[in-house]
């Protein structure tokens, strides 16, 4: 996964910047549309990327069957890992993941 940093004008025709992770600037641009956004721009960040290890990878695996194995709707899934919050030490707001059990 890449950062990505964005511009957007919001459903209240405000200008808002802020950082996505994602595995490519489609699926930032497409993130952002399902929001309302109007995207002015995506760039990919270069001071910022991730790689998961393999607890990682293992732990959201787990998280997501329980959440399946449950009746969860994807959806619904999604807005359970992800939330908007804001990135330390700047004012941009981005969507960052998190683990389920994790605030």
């Amino acid at each position: 996964m890449n950062a990505y940093e964005y511009t957007a004008i919001t459903t209240d025709k405000k200008r808002i910047q802020g950082l996505l992770w994602a595995d490519s600037e489609d699926e930032v641009s497409t993130k952002l549309k399902l929001e309302g956004y109007v995207i002015c721009s995506i760039a990919r960040s270069s001071s910022k990327s991730v790689r998961w290890n393999h607890k990682q990878v293992s732990t959201t695996a787990y998280q997501l069957g329980l959440l399946l194995q449950s009746g969860i709707s994807l959806r619904r899934i999604r807005g359970y890992t992800t939330r908007p919050t804001f990135i330390r030490g700047s004012s941009r707001k981005g969507i960052s993941y998190y683990s389920i059990g994790i605030t």
